[in-house]
């Protein structure tokens, strides 16, 4: 059975201070959701949440790299346009399993550049 997230406590108002490691949780979240035991649809239907709610956040956005938010809008953009499921339905993410598994490398490596690259 998957494991729901519950990204509610997120949003929060983010110090200044704040702002840089607010992206990197919001990114931190959605990596986790990717590694629970159900299909990379529905890993990658829950990590659209936090990429969601760091959508949303133009603070930490702007707190962002040039390249890192080029990133990120490519894969919340990829997310939005394969996004299935409805508000009773489990998020998906209609992908074929290379895609999905091209996707979640993707947003592996944009929590790598948030955290100063390799």
């Amino acid at each position: 059975m998957a494991k729901i997230f519950n990204f509610a406590w997120t949003r929060r108002v983010w110090s200044e201070r704040e702002k840089r490691s607010a992206a990197r949780e919001l990114v931190w979240q959605a990596l986790t959701a990717l590694i629970v035991d159900t299909p990379i649809q529905e890993r990658l239907g829950y990590a659209m949440r936090g990429i969601a709610l760091l959508a949303a956040d133009r603070a930490a956005l702007k707190s962002m790299s040039d390249a890192s938010r080029a990133s990120f809008e490519e894969i919340h953009q990829e997310l939005i346009e394969h996004r299935a499921g409805g508000e009773t339905a489990p998020p998906t993410v209609e992908l074929s399993g290379d895609e999905a598994n091209k996707l979640t490398r993707k947003i592996m490596s944009l929590y790598v550049d948030l955290n100063g690259g390799w």
